[in-house]
């Protein structure tokens, strides 16, 4: 029997689906290079970061409010002004 925190983390993930999964970021991100050359058929090979559906929404949410708060439209002109750095800060709550 398996959990959902068993399917969270980073893996790497090849082009037609299959997946390792990683202790870490860095690791998921060197097995993709050594996969990429290995099984070039399977290329490209992804380092991807599973996470619970609820967990991705409440980021999405909370981007697109920061997004919606921080858009600020050219008075006559359709050109949009996105301050996407203080938009990043504010969601990860790092400087970007």
């Amino acid at each position: 029997m398996t959990t959902p925190e068993q399917f969270t983390g980073w893996f790497c993930v090849s082009a037609r689906g299959r997946a390792t999964q990683c202790k870490s970021e860095a690791g998921a991100k060197r097995l993709a290079v050594a996969n990429d050359e290995f099984w070039p058929p399977d290329a490209p090979h992804r380092a991807v970061q599973l996470v619970e559906a609820t967990a991705f929404c409440e980021l999405l949410t909370a981007a697109q409010t920061t997004l919606t708060n921080n858009l600020h439209l050219a008075d006559g002109d359709n050109c949009t002004l996105i301050d996407i750095k203080r938009a990043v800060e504010k969601i990860t709550g790092k400087p970007a």
